[in-house]
């Protein structure tokens, strides 16, 4: 059975590269464009990952991670961070973030990430 992998973020044509890139990988990818969608489909899907940008319109990534951890249902989920802000892993770390990829990254080096997190 392949681990679920949501991944969240505004720019479309960097989704679509990690949904096929994970989906090589032999994962189920699903995609949503900001936070607020990311809930959407979290009412359908429980992912085993959530792959997060953090700059996106109508939720941010650490609005997202605030309301996500009151959730008992999701609590455990890991977290992968991507941003091309350094300076935001502080907030990020003291929510109990432990992965960040800085944009722009190498697939292989998120890859081996989403590896440990699974």
């Amino acid at each position: 059975m392949s681990k679920k992998i949501l991944v969240v973020d505004d720019d479309v044509m960097l989704l679509d590269l990690l949904r096929i890139f994970l989906t090589e990988k032999g994962y189920e990818v699903v995609t949503a464009q900001d936070g607020i969608d990311a809930f959407e489909k979290l009412k359908t899907v429980t992912p085993d990952l959530i792959i997060l940008d953090v700059m996106m319109p109508k939720m941010d990534g650490y609005s997202f991670v605030r309301e996500l951890k009151k959730d008992p249902k999701f609590r455990s989920t890991s977290l992968i961070v991507l941003t091309a802000r350094e300076m935001t892993r502080d907030l990020f770390v003291q929510e109990g973030i432990k992965y960040f990829v800085i944009k722009p990254y190498d697939p292989e080096e998120l890859h081996s990430i989403v590896l440990k997190c699974l």
